[in-house]
This record gives C-alpha cells, structure tokens and sequence, in this order.
C-alpha cells in the first residue's frame, strides 16, 4: 500500500519530470559560474594535519532548513571518500536524540581511513525531527487547500515555505533551545571520541550554520541546553581550538544574523558576535599537541559556497567576517545547471543540490589556491 511519503515523492517526481519536459521543448541556458574570493585548503590538508600530529580528522555534518532523513550526508561523504582515498572501516555507530518522550532526531558516526595511515570519522546529525511535527500540526489546515494550488505554486509552498522557510523562524523565536540541544548532543559524541592531537572540520548547509555557532558559543561559556550540561566548558574550548575551516553549504549568515540587530546604527553592529567570539575562544586554546604545536597556527575559516540562483543563500563579506583571528573565502558556483529560457533557474535545486556537483566536492577535498578554475593540487574525480 502507498504511505503518504510514497506519493509525495511520485508526484516531486512527476513535477520535475514536467520540468524536464519544458526544458526540452522550450530549450535551456546551460549555467556554469564559477567565482573565488580567497583560497582555501580543502579536507584532504586537514586530515594530513591530524595524521602528521598522529590523530584523526573529525568531520561534523549538521543539515539545515527543511525535513532531512538519516543518511543525507552519504552523497557528500562518499565524493569525499573517493577523492582523499579513504576506506570504510567499519558499520556506523547510530545515537538516538530524545527528551521527555520528544524525538530530537539522531546521530550516526562511521570511520573512514586510508592507505596512507589518514583516519577520518564522520557525525551526521540529523535534527528535523525536532521541528517536522510541530510545522505538519501548524499547516495542517492549510494543506487541504494544496490541490487548488497550481503545480509550482502547490510544490513551492510545501517545500520552500511549510517545510523549509519554517525551521529559521522557529529559531529565531522560543524555540531555539530546543534546536540547539540534538546539537549539542552531536558536540557531546564527539567530545567523547575527541583526542587532543585531532582536527574537526565542520561542513553545515544554511540554517545548520548559524545553530551551531550559537551552540559552540554557548558550550563554551558552560550553559545549559534544555536544563542539560554533559559536558566540560573547558574541553568545548580545546575543540574549538582543534577546529580550523568550516565549510557552508548554501550559507545565510547574512539573512540569520539580521535577527541580532538591535541598532540601525550601525546595521550590522552585533551581526557576528557569535562567529568572532567563537573566532578568539579559538586563538585562545591553540592546539597542545607537539607536533601541532611546531606548525604555524591557522587562522579560524569559513567557506562560504552559494549558487547565484539560490535564492536563501549570500556570500560573506570582509565588513562582517575578517580579522586577525578569522577570515573567510566565497565559492559562487552553479549548482543548478540550467535555466529555462535562460530566465528562470529552479531555487531549491540552486540550495540543496551541493552533493550533485563535482565541482563542490572537489572544492571540499580539495581546496582552492590561485587562479585555478578546479580544486587545486588535484584533478577532478567523479564518484
């Protein structure tokens, strides 16, 4: 018998076979921009860096707005997998995230490692399930108006406002703990792995961005998070210290942050406390490790990648991110491919399709240094 998500996927699936089919009678404008500001190493350096200090690279995945089901950094994972060389070492490891009968969503670990000695493990949290219930109860009335709706009106409303547009204004209002704890969960297994010669690297896709910053800031100053505190203030310190490049999937700091103004003078004033102070916390509790210690230390890194077309997603700016403690580089690079006529681009494929570009994965485990149009040091690979 068909579930209700059975058909929901048929009929995505019938709406982008419609897609597919204007394309082809009305004819598309291929895209393909591709903009740097400012190198950056990709994975492959940091798990170099965590192998030569004989520790492991540590990899966070959080997702961001809108309904994720385990498993959504597989695509990612894997196209990072093939291009460092690394192995699956073992079945995953899976945490579940509940409070007073809630279900938070989950954590699954899995280990990877190389020929070469690199050892990479990997956190994907899964949070959606602190928000799907709430948003199905709350729209509830307004779904039974769906099939008056237009196909791209009908598809439009349902993922980009109900289901996605939804999670930022929950965080921005009361619910935020409630947000921020499946995070704080995901911060806990890795403190409970955590060795001081290891690296983190932190990949988040929109809103899971500016979640955990706000989370990594408030572990460090030793709050509590829905009444909880398994951790220790000073280990929190030491990670962020051990945490060098953060890469941003469909960033939207720019957007989230105007939710910390205050003042019109200036605009911007209080828009990245949490990323600076996070950014100084780090300069603090530089790596302990001998051989860290040898290396000139890093400066704390933000990748910020978006698609021109997105519409959810802004590049950083110097004004707000760079510093002595910080800096930043922009990835502009179309991940949706086409345009109809050469005027109209999908949104959501621009925000969400970053596992179906080769060249983001060769970006993440690769870098960026120079002039060069692929990910540096490296040729491209297709997983």
């Amino acid at each position: 018998m068909a579930t209700a998500k059975t058909l929901g996927a048929g009929r995505v699936n019938r709406f982008l076979l419609c897609l597919t089919v204007i394309c082809l009678l009305t004819g598309c404008t291929m895209l393909s921009v591709r903009r740097f500001e400012n190198d950056f190493d990709g994975l492959n350096a940091a798990a170099s860096r965590s192998n030569s200090a004989g520790g492991t690279l540590r990899i966070l995945f959080i997702h961001g707005m809108g309904h994720h089901a385990p498993g959504y950094s597989q695509p990612v994972m894997q196209g990072i997998a093939v291009r460092l060389n690394l192995s699956n070492t073992g079945p995953s490891r899976r945490i579940t995230i509940r409070k007073e009968s809630h279900d938070y969503g989950e954590i699954n670990i899995a280990n990877y490692s190389s020929s070469e000695g690199k050892k990479v493990r990997a956190y994907e949290l899964t949070w959606s399930a602190t928000t799907d219930a709430l948003k199905a109860r709350q729209f509830a009335s307004d779904a039974t108006y769906a099939s008056n709706r237009v196909l791209v009106n009908r598809q439009l409303k349902a993922q980009l406002i109900d289901d996605a547009l939804a999670d930022p204004v929950l965080y921005i209002g009361r619910y935020r703990n409630h947000m921020q704890f499946p995070i704080m969960r995901a911060i806990e297994a890795i403190l409970h792995d955590y060795e001081p010669q290891d690296e983190l690297a932190i990949i988040t896709h929109s809103l899971g961005s500016y979640m955990c910053y706000d989370t990594l800031l408030k572990m460090s100053r030793g709050e509590r998070i829905m009444g909880e505190k398994e951790y220790s203030a000073d280990v929190v310190r030491d990670l962020i210290g051990h945490t060098n490049y953060v890469f941003m999937l469909a960033n939207q700091l720019p957007l989230l942050e105007l939710s910390e103004v205050s003042n019109p003078l200036p605009l911007r004033h209080a828009s990245d406390t949490a990323v600076k102070a996070l950014a100084e916390i780090r300069r603090q509790n530089k790596p302990r490790a001998r051989l860290q210690r040898q290396q000139a230390p890093l400066a704390l890194h933000l990748v910020a990648f978006s698609d021109p077309n997105d519409l959810l997603s802004y590049p950083l700016d110097q004004s707000s991110i760079s510093g002595s403690t910080i800096i930043y580089s922009n990835v502009v690079v179309s991940v949706e491919r086409s345009a109809i006529l050469g005027v109209f681009a999908w949104p959501l494929t621009a925000h969400t399709g970053h596992d179906k570009s080769k060249v983001v994965m060769d970006l993440l485990a690769f870098g960026h240094k120079g002039a060069d149009l692929r990910a540096a040091s490296q040729p491209p690979v297709t997983p």
